[in-house]
């Protein structure tokens, strides 16, 4: 469920963040409240991070950067699709009494958010499940970590290594996935189903997978036909017919 705080987080990101200041302008003003709208925006990309756990430095990329007498208000742009971490740049345009622009200063801004991760304390090998007592919690930033990485401990134990896992590995969906029903090779109970008609036969399964998930199978016999049928169970698999 989203907050209230967090709901008017997204409206303010909804379309473009532009802002238009009245009255006094400085540039510690402008930097203060870029500063504040990039944490909001890194807080709706990353929910796993914390407010306090965002560190936001902005400084001018100018040996100019003052603001002149006739400035009246000013304007910049945030992008939704824009990602804050890291090195990003804003130009900020200084707007005169009739919004004419007269001035840009352009912003550097070095962003980082630290969130909690969890890494290997030993190598695990490819089948095991992975135990509580195998794992330890890092808090490590978010930069240069592009795959779906897990950071609540309940996705994690219990779940199978799907490949070697080396010891202090950042653990990602690359590394874990849920322990299959029905393993590739397993004998099956295939349920063929057309309306309210069903036919049950055996066979043998070419995938792994969970209840829900689109396996393929094979039936067993002289025919040996290649079916595709959800698992709805831990031994069987039913394949619909259409025609």
């Amino acid at each position: 469920m989203i907050s209230i705080n967090k709901f008017i987080i997204i409206v303010l990101f909804s379309c473009l963040s532009t802002s238009l200041a009245f009255g006094s302008v400085s540039v510690s003003s402008i930097t203060s409240e870029i500063q504040s709208k990039v944490i909001q925006k890194i807080l709706i990309d990353n929910p796993e991070v914390i407010a306090e756990n965002i560190i936001v430095n902005i400084k001018p990329n100018t040996l100019n950067p003052s603001i002149p007498e006739n400035c009246h208000s000013y304007s910049y742009k945030i992008f939704n699709k824009s990602n804050l971490l890291g090195r990003t740049f804003i130009p900020v345009y200084l707007l005169d009494k009739n919004n004419k622009r007269i001035k840009k200063i352009p912003l550097i801004i070095d962003s980082d958010a630290k969130a909690i991760f969890y890494r290997t304390n030993k190598k695990i090998k490819i089948g095991n499940m992975i135990k509580k007592q195998d794992i330890y919690k890092v808090t490590e930033s978010l930069i240069g970590k592009s795959n779906i990485i897990y950071n609540k401990i309940d996705n994690i134990v219990g779940k199978e290594a799907k490949i070697n896992i080396l010891k202090d590995s950042l653990l990602t969906s690359q590394h874990i996935r849920s322990i299959p029903d029905i393993y590739k090779g397993n004998n099956v109970l295939i349920v063929l189903k057309k309306g309210s008609l069903e036919l049950k036969t055996k066979g043998k399964s070419l995938d792994d997978g969970i209840i829900g998930d689109k396996i393929m199978v094979q039936t067993l016999g002289m025919s040996r036909k290649l079916l595709k049928g959800e698992i709805i169970d831990k031994d069987k698999v039913q394949v619909n017919i259409i025609n």
